[in-house]
């Protein structure tokens, strides 16, 4: 039974994530600043804490064998002067932390890094023009880090190929690019949406016309997982869905579960994101990709965020 530490796994894929780990039968180490999620199986350890501060004492009985990082701190594309500090703290130096402490355990051979597509160069598929075709991003276009998140991102991939070549003891390593992440409880805007909607409020909309690569949770999981089963991946790989929807795709499916659906529409984006992954590389490696469509991510969120509101509102006196 392979032993396996995992970062920032109370987030959104973390969630999908460890029982799938558990059910495939690895044996799981666990941390994150959030409380022990509901939903992991009692079989997994958990460390309830800010993982700057683990130390090899923690670890030494468990000696992981395996490592897939999922810590991270995002903001909205227009980050603030405050998320400077945050980001360094929990991106660069937090990955820089917990490579150099689960090396030192002498035990790790596999290493799998949730990294962004965010390291691409958004000269590339940042337009004026809002009909501007999707510009599909491969592992070999131009980088050059978008923001704070990308560049912390870009770095720690720096860090892991430099170990790949300078280890005495081999460890294999992936970074898997992930794109336009979403899921149940999350902090992105498909489900900030849904939540506003079924409060009653309006929902504003910013660069109706905008493009991404979705990708549901559930499927980053089960792509990462894969990854990590995975012989002779090692590198780079983009992980999303190879189709771009615009932002506009959003608010119509929502009309069909909020019919009387409230829309401000907000001052339009000076330039606009219009990308999709090109996921020859992924497919052709794990003979898979993403299975969610936008219209059923959305559906299984709309139906998290009511089961929510339902349990919130038992508990509301009469």
């Amino acid at each position: 039974m392979t032993r396996l530490f995992v970062s920032g796994a109370a987030g959104v894929i973390g969630t999908a994530l460890i029982p799938k780990l558990v059910e495939r039968g690895y044996q799981v180490l666990a941390g994150d600043l959030k409380p022990l999620p509901i939903n992991f199986p009692a079989e997994v350890q958990y460390l309830h804490q800010d993982l700057n501060d683990l130390d090899k004492g923690q670890i030494a009985d468990f000696s992981p064998e395996a490592f897939i990082h999922l810590a991270a701190a995002f903001e909205r594309s227009e980050e603030s002067p405050e998320f400077w500090d945050i980001s360094y703290r929990h991106n660069l130096r937090l990955s820089h932390h917990l490579v150099g402490v689960l090396r030192s355990t002498g035990t790790l051979k596999r290493i799998v890094n949730a990294s962004s597509y965010l390291v691409y160069d958004p000269s590339l598929y940042m337009s004026n023009g809002p009909d501007q075709a999707p510009v599909e991003l491969s592992e070999r276009s131009r980088i050059s880090p978008r923001n704070l998140i990308g560049s912390s991102k870009y770095f720690h991939e720096l860090e892991l190929e430099f170990i790949s070549r300078t280890t005495e003891t081999p460890i294999e390593i992936t970074s898997a690019r992930i794109f336009r992440g979403y899921g149940c409880g999350g902090r992105d805007v498909i489900s900030r949406w849904v939540r506003m909607a079924l409060a009653g409020n309006p929902i504003e909309v910013f660069g109706e016309k905008g493009a991404f690569d979705y990708v549901f949770a559930e499927d980053s999981a089960e792509g990462l997982l894969r990854i990590l089963d995975a012989k002779d991946l090692a590198g780079v790989v983009n992980l999303g869905g190879g189709e771009a929807r615009r932002v506009g795709d959003i608010v119509e499916i929502l009309r069909g579960f909020f019919p009387d659906l409230q829309v401000a529409k907000g001052t339009e984006f000076e330039k606009l994101e219009s990308s999709v992954a090109d996921v020859t590389r992924l497919a052709n490696s794990l003979q898979w990709r993403p299975e969610h469509s936008l219209e059923d991510g959305i559906a299984k969120i709309v139906s998290y965020e009511e089961s929510l509101l339902a349990e919130s509102n038992r508990g509301r006196p009469a």
